[in-house]
């Protein structure tokens, strides 16, 4: 319990930064949600390449938990795919290289995201409407755990680049403070893709077929 509240306080310490990343990551996705109603033949396109990775690319593991209904080997595969490639490799190890530089793939992300999770206007009915509902919640549980990578990233590039952020004296002292930050967040990450791992897999598995 003393390492989350550790990890809230640095939230609290720094919401206005937290909050702004907030902003800017499902500002971003709302973007892409609109733009990509001008262009639904790069949807299609978007869907499909997504389609053909966890068909028949390396991702095709999970596609086959899914399809087959195995909902505890879809929610661990899901959580570590999340955990190591979306967050960490994607987000963390590059900003642990350059400063920030995780910034890049997260800000595209969110605008893949807004391309791909648009939802369709015409025809809609109750039990789509519920659908969007659903996978809009999934988009704020996942979509907050990179969130939380994001801010981690900040708290790690600052101490490096302003060691006497985190009152240290020197960058090598700045970034080992960083990365002890990073962890610290880390413990957030990791519970909010538990979360949404589990809900995706009871999501996709068991409501979407229900209401489509």
């Amino acid at each position: 319990m003393k390492a989350y509240r550790e990890a809230f306080a640095l939230i609290k310490n720094n919401r206005i930064t937290f909050i702004i990343v907030n902003i800017a990551y499902f500002a971003i996705i709302t973007i892409g949600m609109v733009a990509i109603h001008s262009n639904p033949e790069l949807k299609k396109q978007l869907l499909e390449t997504v389609g053909n990775a966890f068909t028949a690319g390396p991702m095709q593991f999970i596609t086959g938990a899914y399809s087959s209904g195995e909902i505890i080997n879809a929610m661990i595969f899901t959580f570590f795919i999340n955990l190591v490639l979306g967050c960490f490799i994607a987000i963390t190890l590059p900003s642990f290289i350059i400063p920030f530089s995780g910034f890049l793939v997260g800000g595209l992300r969110a605008i893949i995201w807004g391309f791909l999770f648009s939802p369709d206007l015409t025809e809609l009915t109750p039990l789509k409407i519920l659908a969007g509902i659903g996978i809009g919640l999934l988009l704020v549980f996942e979509g907050e755990a990179y969130v939380l990578g994001l801010f981690a990233a900040f708290l790690h590039g600052r101490a490096w680049l302003i060691p006497s952020s985190v009152g240290a004296e020197k960058a090598s002292q700045g970034y080992l403070a960083g990365l002890r930050l990073t962890l610290r967040i880390y413990l957030l990450i990791i519970s909010m893709l538990f979360i949404a791992a589990v809900y995706e897999s009871i999501l996709v598995i068991v409501l979407l077929p229900a209401l489509l």
